[in-house]
C-alpha cells in the first residue's frame, strides 16, 4: 500500500511559484523526512470528515497528490511510503474514514462493512 507522509509545509501559492521556490521546499521536505523513520499520515478533511487516504499504485497516489493541489491552488512537497497492509491499522487512529484511491476512478471508501470485517479478521484496534 502506499500512503502519504503528513505534510510539513502549507505549500507554495502556485500563482507565484518560481522554479527556485518549488527545488527549495522538495530540499527542505527531503531533509525533514531524512530524520527518524516514524512518521505521521496525512489526514484531508471533506465535509468535516477526517479522511486517511491510501493508494494502490504510484500513479493513483500521484493523480490524488495533483489533483488535492489544483483544488488549493497551492504546490504541495507530498512524501510518498510505502508500507505493509498491517501497517494501515496503526494509521486508523484520528480518522473518521478510509478511502482507497482518492480523486481517482477508483476511489473506494470503505464502508462500516469494511471496517467490521477488518475488525473480525484482527486488522485493525478500530
Amino acid at each position: 500500500m502506499i500512503v502519504l507522509a503528513a505534510l510539513e509545509s502549507e505549500g507554495l501559492d502556485a500563482t507565484t511559484l518560481t522554479q527556485e521556490a518549488v527545488l527549495a521546499e522538495i530540499e527542505k521536505a527531503l531533509k525533514d523526512s531524512s530524520g527518524p523513520r516514524s512518521f505521521e499520515p496525512f489526514l484531508y478533511e471533506s465535509r468535516g470528515a477526517h479522511l486517511l487516504p491510501f493508494f494502490s499504485t504510484p500513479d493513483h497516489a500521484q493523480t490524488f497528490c495533483g489533483e488535492y493541489s489544483k483544488e488549493r491552488n497551492r504546490f504541495f512537497p507530498f512524501l510518498t511510503l510505502t508500507v505493509y497492509g498491517s501497517t494501515l491499522v496503526s494509521l486508523l487512529r484520528g480518522c473518521d474514514a478510509i478511502v482507497l484511491n482518492p480523486r481517482t476512478a477508483d476511489e473506494y471508501t470503505l464502508s462500516e462493512a469494511d471496517m467490521r470485517f477488518l475488525e473480525e479478521t484482527g486488522l485493525t484496534n478500530h
